[in-house]
């Protein structure tokens, strides 16, 4: 039995397997370098201060105190950037069961040891929002160029060092990138 509009219908098929396995291979190649040997560096220097942020943050939320919820982001908005890093942090808190007791002796320096078990959790969202911008740049980028002018856009930014590296620490710099390329998008959309 014949498919009901013949060579079109199976045309658009082949398309969108094309559309998938190109943005997989994005995804893969965005997801590389951000993921292998995550926690493999120390803490830069505000790292630290993201976690205890994010945290406190999150454990204020959810004990409902909404009124100091945000006191640790007076000097540094970045309530997204945190919040990420945190939930990171909380994740990884429950499968290890372990305590907030690292927020009790928090140090200024971040020489803490313990806030270093929790480089990986902290930078795993931030490298996954980098590697989601990536993905998204080609699947918004198709609808401004050519699919592989949005190909080529969308690889070399999952190999750029620049943004490869932000998407590596639990900074807020990955996040501006993504919802700065996501408003362009729903500018030029609109």
């Amino acid at each position: 039995m014949k498919e009901e509009g013949g060579p079109v219908g199976s045309s658009c098929a082949v398309r969108g397997r094309t559309v998938v396995l190109r943005a997989g291979l994005v995804l893969v190649l965005a997801l590389v370098p951000r993921l292998v040997l995550l926690d493999g560096h120390d803490l830069t220097a505000d790292e630290p201060n993201w976690i205890h942020r994010g945290v406190r943050y999150l454990r204020r939320i959810g004990r409902k105190d909404f009124e100091h919820s945000t006191e640790h982001f007076k000097q540094h908005p970045g309530i997204t950037g945190g919040a990420l890093v945190g939930a990171g942090c909380m994740v990884r808190r429950r499968l290890a069961r372990d305590d907030w007791g690292f927020l009790d002796i928090w140090s200024e320096d971040g020489n803490n040891l313990a806030i270093r078990d929790y480089a990986f959790a902290a930078r795993l969202p931030v490298a996954l929002a980098g590697a989601l911008t990536c993905l998204l740049l080609y699947l918004l980028g198709r609808k401004i160029w050519p699919d592989r002018a949005a190909l080529w856009a969308a690889a070399f930014l999952s190999v750029s060092p620049f943004h490869v590296a932000l998407s590596r620490v639990a900074h807020l710099d990955s996040l501006l990138t993504l919802f700065a390329m996501l408003t362009r998008f729903a500018f030029y959309i609109s």
